[in-house]
């Protein structure tokens, strides 16, 4: 199954189009991609569909973001998986590919996941972008393990006059067995529900049984503060390296704080001595 999607205008409101180029409505949730039987690392093959929704194609900092929402309707759950994603110019000829990792190890049956790719291309150069689920050698089939873990404290502010989102927060492991390579991902939305940008920390350390750890993830988010209104936070680890089941806090709103404060050196001048002349 090569699940590749047509080209997405850049507009702040598109959303998925079909695979076969069949342009449809405006609208989220429509971007559908019919599954053909396949057989991936030795797994029996199967049939169903995978979704692309709530995608943006995004300019931030004169680079084009293009990300979104997955979901997991094949009736197989996964393990590992990535996405590629095309940016395209404005023929729709390809400027450059982009393999990411989506936000979340596991991709479960019926579940949904999150994913961003950034072009190292002048926005100037790309109109457009298309993403599929890779199907090679990389896409591991599994289930995940239950866990007891959970995530607080979490704030996210930006500056008024900063592009810079500031995710803080702690993630606990409450239970009885270590919590191995915990990975926490923020997936930031805009006013719409569709994911503007996802960035990651995985360089928490492992977790004891009742062991705490602070996480903090810098997010580079577009100049308007109205596209950036909340934040959803996931995490998830390894338990004797089985991914466990994701936990997440949704709908956490962004603090808008004072523009940063701006340091201005003055002169003063300095009293000189003045030569008197003698009589």
């Amino acid at each position: 199954m090569q699940n590749v999607e047509s080209p997405v205008l850049r507009s702040p409101t598109d959303k998925a189009r079909i695979l076969s180029f069949i342009r449809l409505p405006r609208g989220r949730r429509t971007r559908f991609i019919p599954a053909i039987a396949m057989v991936i690392a030795g797994v029996a093959a199967f049939a169903g569909t995978c979704t692309f929704q709530d995608t943006r194609f995004t300019n931030i900092a004169n680079h084009d973001t293009y990300a979104g929402e997955v979901v997991n309707d094949t009736g197989v759950s996964f393990l590992a998986t990535n996405v590629d994603v095309s940016f395209l110019d404005s023929n729709n000829d390809l400027v450059e590919s982009e393999r990411v990792t989506p936000a979340l190890r596991s991709f479960q049956a019926g579940a949904v996941n999150f994913f961003s790719a950034t072009a190292s291309a002048d926005a100037s150069e790309t109109s457009s972008a298309t993403a599929s689920l890779e199907t090679d050698s990389t896409l591991e089939t599994g289930t995940t393990v239950a866990g007891d873990f959970g995530l607080s404290n979490i704030v996210a502010e930006r500056a008024a006059d900063s592009t810079v989102l500031h995710v803080t927060g702690t993630i606990t492991n409450n239970g009885s067995s270590l919590l191995d390579e915990p990975h926490v991902a923020v997936v930031v939305g805009d006013e719409n529900g569709a994911v503007v940008v996802v960035a990651t920390n995985v360089d928490i350390s492992d977790l004891s049984s009742g062991e705490s750890a602070s996480f903090a993830v810098d997010v580079t988010v577009p100049d308007s503060t109205s596209i950036v209104s909340t934040i959803d936070v996931w995490a998830d680890g390894l338990i004797d390296g089985v991914p466990v089941n994701p936990i997440s806090s949704t709908g956490v709103s962004v603090v808008e704080l004072a523009a940063t404060a701006t340091a201005t050196a003055t002169s003063t001048p300095i009293a000189s001595a003045t030569a008197t002349p003698t009589s």
